[in-house]
């Protein structure tokens, strides 16, 4: 889809990424906005003004290359991070995980559904501060409201509903960070099928597991919190990103001296492809 580059603004002295977009891309791209948005990628990064989003300085055309121009970040995605188990220890767990809601709740208050929120895309600075990215499946929440959703995503992080593509909203964002949250505090994910297939019918037919089988350092209200923003229907979830907060907030100081360390481990069949975007 797209390359980085680091580059020098020749005006500020500025070092800044630039995204640069691949022409195969353009058929993707062109699809999203024909049918689910109206605005670009690099005009949704513009909305943004938060400490947990990576900012976007501006974007353009090369010809027939797009470019987005955006805050340089030193980091390692939390994808791999989760994977090798060595979570900074500057940065404890919980609280990583409240910034990182408090980015998607922010995004959701400027009217956008990321639809591809996971760990892959999610940077952690060498001072343990995670930033969100890549707004390249995003869409207008009206928009998708209104016409049935594509199947579009990471597979592991995807809401049934977008599998069925049925009508979505912000409730398929916060299955995805219900599904983040099971990894970061359990040290894995909850469907880990032999297959892409195989998670994919886990994904609409199978009750998670409880996090705390796999961590029983987890908490039941935590679970509940969990399992709550991963329930199948969407009607049964979280309504917004908020509420999920609400309910985290008060048990961050009794459960914050359980988590500044990474989790386990998780088994290396848990890590395979995960990373099928649709």
């Amino acid at each position: 889809m797209s390359e980085v580059r680091r580059a020098t603004q020749k005006k500020t002295f500025q070092t800044v990424a630039v995204k640069i977009l691949s022409p195969d891309s353009r058929r993707i791209t062109d699809k999203i906005e024909k049918h689910y948005r109206r605005i670009t990628e690099g005009e949704i990064g513009m909305l943004f003004d938060h400490p947990n989003i990576i900012k976007v300085y501006g974007w353009g055309r090369d010809g027939n290359r797009g470019f987005i121009i955006m805050e340089l970040v030193d980091g390692v995605l939390l994808r791999d991070l989760l994977h090798e188990g060595r979570l900074n220890p500057k940065q404890n767990r919980l609280d990583m995980f409240l910034d990182i809601a408090s980015a998607l709740e922010h995004i959701h208050s400027k009217g956008i559904v990321h639809r591809d929120f996971c760990p892959r895309n999610i940077l952690v600075n060498s001072e343990g501060v995670a930033k969100v990215f890549d707004f390249g499946l995003s869409v207008e929440l009206e928009v998708v409201r209104k016409v049935r959703g594509n199947r579009t995503g990471t597979l592991a992080y995807m809401a049934p509903e977008l599998i069925r593509r049925q009508f979505t909203d912000q409730r398929c964002d916060i299955y995805a960070l219900g599904i983040t949250m099971y990894e970061m505090f359990a040290g894995s994910r909850p469907f880990i099928g032999i297959d892409n297939f195989a998670r994919l019918m886990q994904v609409m037919n199978t009750k998670a597991d409880p996090p705390s089988v796999v961590n029983p350092n987890i908490s039941p209200e935590m679970e509940r919190i969990i399992l709550k923003a991963i329930e199948k229907d969407p009607n049964d979830r979280y309504t917004n990103v908020r509420e999920l907060v609400a309910d985290l907030k008060p048990l961050a100081q009794s459960e914050r001296s359980k988590w500044n360390v990474s989790p386990p481990t998780p088994d290396t069949t848990i890590l395979k492809p995960e990373d099928l975007s649709a």
